[in-house]
């Protein structure tokens, strides 16, 4: 029960008769949807307090915030950043919610910061490793690179989970804002930081003849949403952040992120592992299958091989079977 949790004497009783008692400064906390199907008596014993949006922490703060994590040779280029923050970011988010409509629904603090990762893995070749500088002609072209480098975050930040018709909406926007190139959307260039230009996804990457031996079922023939994609996966999890991939049934997600992990990462370092989500996945299976893969470094800790990260890809992640109210274990365990 979770009434004797919120009582003062903070006890936690299980089903099986045994009862934890909580230490003095173990505090629980509740989003209000937590407690859509609680009771009336656990209800009234948890402090219910309101924040009124306007007067929120807001996203000022955050970027604030983030602003003081910059790379010591990106620092005098915060001026600069803030000020495109300050004028397109809460701007961008307000259309967004007014007019763009979404796969999965995404909250405010979603859109900023997957807007903050996307401009960190541009920012990643100015982290100065230990003995070394950072080329000096890098820093002095993220001068002219820095604002087409925070548009594409915020093309991609805001608008990269929304429908076809959201898309083209947001590229009318954002051409009101930024000189982007006429032919085709926004969504449909990338920004080449060495030679400062915009190029066609396409123009990103080899074109690699059709290998004749495979067997048609085998072909993948890369297209610019393909190409864009895997850019994104890898300028996400390189800096070990998650990315969710959505999407209608049928349009390549799983084969376009299986590629990437498979054939498109560097396989020194990284090592994809798979999982498929269904119906009937539980929490336990979930972890016997990660635990199966990791080997034991000592008592408790388990990892990858030594000198190896992990890349775990959850297909189906939206399927297991959901609990009466409405908790679905195998994600939450993730």
């Amino acid at each position: 029960s979770m009434n004797t949790v919120l009582d003062e004497n903070k006890k936690l009783c299980l089903v099986s008769g045994e009862i934890i008692t909580m230490t003095g400064w173990m505090r629980m906390v509740f989003e209000v949807e937590d407690l859509a199907v609680a009771s009336p008596a656990t209800v009234s014993r948890v402090g219910i307090i309101y924040l009124e949006p306007s007067t929120s922490v807001g996203t000022k703060a955050m970027v604030d915030s983030w602003l003081l994590t910059l790379p010591a040779d990106v620092k005098p280029h915060a001026p600069a950043l803030k000020k495109l923050f300050d004028a397109h970011l809460d701007d961008a988010i307000d259309f967004h919610k007014r007019n763009l409509k979404e796969y999965v629904h995404t909250v405010e603090p979603n859109l900023w910061r997957s807007t903050l990762n996307m401009i960190d893995g541009f920012l990643v070749e100015y982290v100065a490793k230990e003995g070394e500088t950072v080329d000096k002609e890098r820093v002095d072209a993220l001068k002219d690179n820095i604002e087409n480098i925070f548009f594409l975050a915020l093309v991609w930040g805001i608008g990269g989970a929304c429908d076809d018709a959201s898309r083209l909406k947001f590229d009318e926007y954002i051409k009101t804002k930024k000189n982007f190139p006429a032919k085709g959307t926004v969504f449909d260039y990338a920004y080449d930081v060495l030679s400062g230009k915009w190029k066609g996804w396409m123009e990103t990457v080899e074109n690699l003849p059709i290998d004749a031996r495979k067997s048609f079922s085998d072909l993948v023939v890369q297209t610019p949403e393909t190409v864009s994609y895997s850019f994104v996966i890898e300028h996400i999890t390189t800096q070990l952040k998650h990315v969710l991939c959505v999407g209608p049934t049928g349009t390549g997600k799983t084969l376009c992120v299986k590629q990437k992990l498979m054939s498109g990462m560097d396989a020194a370092t990284y090592t994809p592992l798979f999982l498929t989500f269904s119906a009937q996945t539980s929490a336990n299976q979930t972890q016997d299958i990660l635990d199966g893969k990791m080997d034991k470094r000592r008592k408790g800790v388990y990892g990858p091989p030594a000198g190896k990260r992990y890349q775990i890809f959850v297909d189906d992640m939206n399927m297991p079977l959901r609990e009466v109210y409405f908790a679905q274990p195998p994600i939450e365990i993730l």
